[in-house]
């Protein structure tokens, strides 16, 4: 049988994709990236585990928003529900 997101899970992901995704320039991750210390990789986690949700969110929105069926492909669903399982 195959996955399927509960609406619960569906809704969080809706929740999470209503927020628009932090742009990071390239010159930012070089600066952040440069001689790193314990409070720049306490504050680059705290970055991701806010922004890692809204842009698998947006992934999974896209994916099921791709026009002509292809949003129905199997390949396409499998991507789509990995990106789904992992607000799980």
């Amino acid at each position: 049988m195959a996955w399927r997101a509960s609406e619960r899970l569906m809704e969080t992901i809706r929740h999470y994709a209503s927020f628009p995704a932090t742009g990071v320039s390239l010159r930012q991750m070089v600066q952040f990236g440069d001689k790193p210390s314990t409070g720049t990789l306490f504050r680059a986690s705290q970055f991701l585990s806010e922004e890692l949700p809204i842009r698998l969110a947006h992934r999974v929105r896209e994916l099921g928003d791709l026009p002509d069926g292809l949003n129905e492909m199997p390949s396409i669903k499998k991507v789509q529900d990995w990106y789904a399982q992992s607000f799980e």
